[in-house]
């Protein structure tokens, strides 16, 4: 009897809920900085910022972009510099079947940039 009734708590009957709150919201944005510094032997430096920003442009278009930046030192020489930025259009997503384009932009070896779009439907 507990083993089926646990069972039952895996498999959701009916269970309806937005996909996520850009669903509601014409606006949203979250940013977050972090920073780290230790002395001593070697001196070590790492900052991190991450945003996310949610736009609803038109009735069933939603943009979102999410970007993260890092930097890290250590013994006063830089270690690491990463920018990535990840851009999602979607159309509908209010159904449960949507299609969306993703587009990722980072920057790699010797400042050149890498940028790639794909298209997918979820």
């Amino acid at each position: 009897m507990i083993k089926a009734l646990l069972f039952s708590f895996l498999i959701p009957f009916g269970l309806c809920a937005q996909i996520s709150e850009s669903d509601t919201l014409d606006f949203k944005g979250n940013l977050s900085l972090t920073g780290f510094y230790q002395g001593g032997n070697v001196e070590t430096l790492i900052f991190r910022a991450k945003s996310d920003l949610t736009y609803k442009p038109f009735k069933k278009w939603v943009y979102k972009n999410t970007s993260s930046y890092i930097y890290q030192e250590f013994g006063k020489e830089k270690a690491d510099e990463d920018i990535l930025s990840l851009n999602f259009l979607y159309f509908n997503p209010e159904r449960k079947f949507y299609p969306l384009v993703l587009v990722f932009l980072a920057p790699i070896l010797e400042g050149k940039s890498i940028l790639d779009i794909y298209l997918a439907a979820v």
